[in-house]
């Protein structure tokens, strides 16, 4: 299951989402959160802009909770965890799931699988716009994790953050989130351009 924190914003949404989350624990259904932080869906909620901040961080963290894989950008590691080390941050979670955090063109960091890193990503001088990069990323990575099964080892976690760092990428060189995510041949020509 795949899902993220926009959710909350709408008593009727955030009802729903919890129920799913807990059918899905039923079933051993992993869950993948991508914390997808945009406050103006919260401002613009009549339910949630009457939330304090500090109701809004703490429903996400309990949210959060459920999560078996984290993805975050770094600003959101330090808004709702004031840490950018992705160990510490799983370490505050009941679920200890795997973290992953993006910071753009920087390297991502990562603990996955009790193994912790950082790992290199690929640049280009031609980026257009980057909306949708960090939803590329995910679906990237989460491709990965189906196709090759889950990283054993360093090794196989650095494969898979790199091939989800090309698919983020390749949806920067030109406009808009939908059209410009990536074909499998697309980022492994990408990646075998690196190589080369």
């Amino acid at each position: 299951m795949i899902t993220g924190t926009i959710l909350l914003s709408s008593p009727i949404s955030a009802e729903t989402i919890f129920f799913l989350l807990e059918e899905a624990k039923k079933f051993e259904v992993k869950i993948v959160i991508d914390l997808n932080w945009r406050e103006v869906f919260w401002n613009h909620s009549s339910f949630s802009s009457e939330i304090s901040k500090s109701a809004r961080v703490n429903l996400i963290k309990k949210f959060l909770n459920h999560a078996n894989v984290l993805k975050l950008a770094k600003e959101e590691a330090n808004l709702f965890f004031e840490d950018e080390n992705p160990l510490p941050i799983s370490q505050q979670l009941s679920n200890n799931p795997d973290v992953i955090i993006t910071d753009g063109k920087n390297p991502v960091s990562w603990y996955i699988n009790g193994l912790q890193g950082i790992t290199e990503t690929p640049t280009s001088q031609k980026i257009v716009d980057t909306t949708g990069a960090g939803d590329a990323f995910l679906a990237g990575l989460i491709s990965k994790l189906i196709s090759s099964g889950y990283p054993s080892n360093e090794l196989e976690i650095e494969d898979c953050i790199k091939f989800a760092s090309v698919c983020g990428l390749l949806t920067c060189l030109g406009e808009g989130a939908i059209e410009q995510q990536p074909y499998y041949e697309k980022v492994n020509k990408f990646l075998g351009s690196l190589i080369s």
